[in-house]
């Protein structure tokens, strides 16, 4: 978006000023090639519930007896 701003004649400072940014952050943000927390593998938590587990706590959370009351 900004490279586009700045393509059609608008100033970098300004540019970032309409957005809320600082010139800094901008440049921070294109020296990172990628962004490389998707890309790593993360293990399932040790107390995940098991799709059986999940479907009983969904079951009992559907009853009409807790139809009026919070999530919490």
């Amino acid at each position: 978006m900004m490279q586009e701003a700045v393509a059609g004649a608008a100033r970098l400072s300004e540019a970032c000023r309409c957005v809320g940014l600082s010139e800094r952050t901008l440049q921070r943000w294109q020296q990172i090639p990628d962004d490389r927390r998707t890309s790593t593998p993360r293990p399932a938590p040790k107390n995940k519930l098991s799709a059986e587990e999940k479907q009983q706590v969904l079951a009992i959370c559907h009853e009409p007896r807790f139809a009026s009351l919070p999530p919490s």
